[in-house]
This record gives structure tokens, sequence and C-alpha cells, in this order.
């Protein structure tokens, strides 16, 4: 009802100065609806919409590219707007599979250094391809917890989780402190940090999230740190029956790491 509100509100105020605080407003809204969605519970009940490729949304989500700070590539978060849709459906039809597939290969194909490349500054195309690196690493863990690897095939497999991670790491440790692109890493640092197993990866993670705070001083980097914590320490305690994605559904809070 709130989205439906808003662009309501936004057709009849087209001339009106409020008009771009709205439009930041609503496309912040479906921003961080993708990613905070990620880290919730799915809704119940479970809706029947599959995921499509289209064109429409995917033009509004480019255009949240220059109205937010989160930096997530919109193609980035159009994929994961599918696979969030794919957590309530409890059978694949034929229609279904097909979308899923379309996901995949989009996510495959989304280059981190042509989208960083696209940026009409020049100066930023190193910090934007790291930053595009990592959403991508990020956004192949959270589907490979979702939909997984298609029959057969390497890609979104645990062994493809565990060859990006220390690349997906380094490309985080390269975006500096002083770079503002540091405040778009929560979410990817939270995903790749849930997920790394080893001392060194979670070292690796401490230190981004050591760096976004130093830049931005916001308690939900503190509060992500915390969560992931407690995640190490739950897996280092042998008490890791489930995921540690289902861990975090299942936590009384409900937490928006961007």
């Amino acid at each position: 009802m709130a989205g439906i509100t808003i662009s309501g509100v936004l057709k009849r105020c087209e001339d009106n100065e409020a008009a771009p605080w709205l439009r930041y407003f609503d496309t912040a809204c479906t921003t961080f609806g993708i990613l905070g969605a990620t880290l919730a519970p799915a809704l119940n009940p479970p809706t029947n919409q599959y995921p499509t490729l289209d064109p429409f949304f995917l033009q509004n989500l480019r255009n949240s590219e220059n109205q937010t700070w989160v930096g997530c590539p919109a193609e980035l978060l159009y994929v994961l707007s599918g696979i969030n849709s794919m957590r309530s459906l409890h059978h694949m039809n034929v229609e279904r599979r097909q979308a899923l597939s379309d996901l995949i290969q989009a996510l495959l194909n989304f280059s981190p250094l042509a989208w960083a490349q696209d940026f009409p500054d020049i100066q930023y195309h190193e910090s934007r391809s790291h930053l595009a690196h990592a959403y991508k690493a990020g956004v192949e863990v959270y589907a490979s917890h979702i939909i997984g690897a298609p029959p057969g095939q390497h890609y979104l497999s645990y062994p493809h989780v565990v060859e990006i991670m220390r690349p997906a790491m380094l490309h985080l440790l390269a975006v500096p402190a002083e770079d503002f692109h540091i405040k778009s890493l929560v979410w990817p640092a939270f995903i790749l940090g849930a997920e790394a197993q080893d001392i060194e990866l979670q070292t690796m993670a401490r230190t981004v999230f050591q760096r976004i705070w130093v830049s931005s001083c916001c308690y939900n980097v503190k509060n992500a740190g915390e969560i992931l914590e407690r995640i190490w320490a739950r897996e280092a305690g042998d008490e890791s029956s489930s995921s540690w994605l289902k861990y975090v559904w299942q936590l009384e809070e409900t937490w928006l790491f961007v």
C-alpha cells in the first residue's frame, strides 16, 4: 500500500520541489526491501509470483544507483529480488525453471569491470570494480543457499563458493577506509563474512568492518560485526546443525545491513 501511495503522490507532484525527495524515498525503499529480505524470514503465506525479466523494474533499480548510497549494481539487485521470490516456492513448473535459469545466467553474465567502467568519472573505476566484485560474490553466496547449483554444474556449488571467498575478501580490503565506497560494503561484507569458515577469512571480514566503522561511525556496522561473531562462535562450537543463513532468519531481531 505504501508503494502505491508514494507512486500516486509522485504522479501528482512531478513539478513540485518535493518530487525528487519522494522519488529517492521510493527507490531507496525498493533497494532496502530487496537487501533486507535476504536476512529476514520468508513471507507467509507464500506468494505464487515468480521472477520474470522485467525491463521496467530493472530500469527503476538502475535509477536507484544514482539516488542511494547502497552501491549495489542494479543488475545484481534485480537478481537478488528474483532469488528472494524463489524462497516461497514449494514446487517448480516449466515457467519457473526457465525463470530460475534466466536469473542464474544474468548473475553469471554480470561483469563488475564493465559496470565500473560505465561510470563517467574514471577516478572511481577501480573502487567501483572492487565494489561490484564483492557484491557479485555476495549474491553468489546467497544464491548458493537459496537455489543452489543447477544440476551437473559447478556454478553456485559449494566448491564454487569456496573458490570465490578469498578473492572476494581481497576486493573488500582493496577499498580504503577514506574512499566513500567503503560505506557501501556492509551487505556483501556481512554475507561473505558469515560464509567465512577459516580464521584468515574471518580476520579479513573483521578488518573490513573496522574500516567501515571508522568511516561511518554507524552502529548498524557494529551490530553486523556482533552477529558475525555469534555466527563464528556457533560454528566453532559445533552448534551449526543448520546454515548460518537459517540461523540469522531465526533470530528474534530482523536485521537490515546496508
